[in-house]
């Protein structure tokens, strides 16, 4: 496998985990919402917290595959 590859690979990945857990969290406290919701709330409070940082990694890898980091608006 070719280095230049790894950057969009990880950037796969690691969207996919947080669009995931995103995804997961919503539904695990739109399901609790009568039965125990601090206890909800409290377990999901922190892959809430994590999503952010992961996509952010995510997007910067993303940067890595461009042939021109500067052309990177075109990417859009």
């Amino acid at each position: 496998m070719f280095a230049e590859e790894w950057p969009l690979i990880l950037f796969t990945l690691l969207s996919q985990l947080a669009v995931g857990t995103y995804i997961f969290i919503v539904i695990i406290r739109s399901l609790n919402k009568n039965i125990d919701r601090q206890l909800s709330i409290n377990v999901t409070k922190q892959g809430l917290f994590l999503v952010g940082p992961v996509m952010f990694i995510a997007l910067i890898l993303s940067v890595f595959h461009l042939g021109t980091p500067l052309g990177a608006y075109r990417a859009l």
